[in-house]
This record gives structure tokens, C-alpha cells and sequence, in this order.
């Protein structure tokens, strides 16, 4: 089967986390156990039209990846997150539970697995982070970014795409 990707990322795109990470941070230093806590996971707003926007992208065709460099121990709560804001199903890749590598190298390892199925195309991707490394991650795979407040450019966008699923 075909599928035309989509990458969705999710703090500060979907998902305001800026509450969470604040909480998370003492000294200047980020608790990562605390910033991934289930709880606080759960308590994230919604950043206004994600929802819409992500919806709309996966009733056009397109398969959603939501690809985050949170960390796997707390899957549940981000798929709970996601189903009680109404988000379409889609996978969520995220970070294994002892990797502690930068973000842009574990999204880059997802992207790279998910180009190897040679019937998959990553088509797009809307992601906060589109600074020095994560940027040449994207631009090296020929993946078109969007920054988190371009959903209607990204849809636009896709509106001309010839999605061709078979």
C-alpha cells in the first residue's frame, strides 16, 4: 500500500508545553522525567486551530505521523492527549526511553525508516524547530517545512499535491 506522509510534531505545535517544561526546570536545568510526566502531559492546551487543520490535512488523504522527540514513557498519555482533543489516528513515533540523543537525530532516523519502504513519500512536515540541524534534516530528505503557524500554507500546499493513494 501507498501512503503520502504528512510529519506533524507536537510541543508547540499541537500542544502548548510551555507550562509543563517550565515546571519541569529548576536552576536553569530540565527535569526530563518530570517534563514527560503523564499527568502533565495530560494537561497541555490545545494550540489553537490544530486541530482543524490536522483533521482537514488527514481528510484530504494524507497519512499523519506525529513525530516527537518526547520520550516513549509516556505514550500513553500523548495518545490520550491526542484522541481527547479530537485529533485524527495517525502513528506517533517518539524517543526511545533511554536514548538521549538530540531531537533531530531520532527524527531523522524515523524519517529515514519511513523512506525505506519505497511505496511511502513523506510530503510535508509542520515542526517549531526548523533551526540549523533540524533544518538540513528536512532539506536533506527534499521534505517542504512548515513552521507550526503555517497549517493553511501547508494546506494549501497539499490541495495541489497529487496524493495518488492506490
Amino acid at each position: 500500500m501507498k501512503y503520502n506522509i504528512v510529519l506533524v510534531d507536537l510541543d508547540e505545535t499541537l500542544f502548548n508545553s510551555s507550562r509543563r517544561m517550565q515546571a519541569a526546570t529548576l536552576d536553569g536545568e530540565i527535569d526530563w522525567y518530570r517534563a514527560f510526566d503523564n499527568e502533565m502531559i495530560k494537561q497541555d492546551p490545545v494550540i489553537e486551530g490544530a486541530v482543524e487543520a490536522v483533521n482537514k490535512i488527514a481528510d484530504m488523504g494524507f497519512k499523519i505521523c506525529y513525530l516527537t522527540s518526547r520520550s516513549a514513557i509516556c505514550y500513553h498519555a500523548t495518545k490520550d492527549a491526542l484522541n481527547k482533543a479530537d485529533f485524527p489516528d495517525g502513528w506517533l513515533e517518539m524517543r526511545k526511553i533511554s536514548d538521549v540523543r538530540r531531537s533531530h537525530v531520532i527524527k531523522g532516523e524515523v524519517i529515514a525508516r519511513l523512506l525505506s519502504h519505497c511505496d511511502d513519500l513523506i510530503v510535508g512536515a509542520i515542526d517549531d524547530d526548523f533551526s540549523g540541524l533540524s533544518k538540513e534534516m528536512y532539506y536533506s530528505n527534499n521534505i517542504l517545512h512548515f513552521y507550526e503557524y503555517e497549517f493553511d500554507s501547508l494546506i494549501k500546499y497539499l490541495q495541489d499535491f497529487d496524493i495518488g493513494i492506490d
